[in-house]
């Protein structure tokens, strides 16, 4: 099994499993916050934070936050810093990406995990791309809920 790490809107892998015990062993594994393995696809925090109401936004505390969200494609795991946050969905940007993801379109819906490391929370949300939009600072992604509305 191959496992991701995360920390600061940065994404480190994939690692097997006996890398993962060494950064156990060593204590290094602290130094990221969530761990993800590429089989369940699921979000894990490395220590045992409590994962109460992840995102009580407003546009005053959001500049004071960090937040990112992560995603899989095809196998490919793809982090960035969340740039706008509403009832109807979410804006990430890929800083370092400068081209469209391909077969981003074509999926029917993606699970997103949306992370607020200033408080270490983090919740999974289904949605669905609306649209990519590549500029200066990166690759811009839209992603409408994939229901009616999510309660974070």
């Amino acid at each position: 099994m191959q496992y991701y790490l995360y920390k600061h809107g940065s994404l480190t892998g994939p690692f097997g499993e006996e890398k993962i015990e060494d950064l156990k062993k060593t204590k290094k594994l602290m130094e990221y916050h969530w761990v993800i393995d590429s089989a369940s696809q699921t979000w894990k925090s490395v220590c045992d934070a409590p994962a109460n109401n992840p995102f009580q936004l407003s546009e005053k505390n959001m500049k004071d936050r960090s937040l990112s969200g992560a995603f899989f494609i095809a196998k490919n795991a793809y982090s960035g810093v969340i740039q706008s946050f509403h009832s109807f969905g979410v804006e990430i940007v890929l800083k370092n990406q400068k081209n469209p993801l391909r077969g981003l379109s074509e999926l029917k819906s993606i699970f997103l995990n949306l992370c607020d490391e200033t408080n270490f929370t983090f919740v999974n949300a289904k949605a669905f791309m609306q649209s990519q939009e590549v500029s200066d600072d990166g690759l811009h992604i839209r992603f409408h809920w994939d229901q009616q509305e999510v309660v974070l």
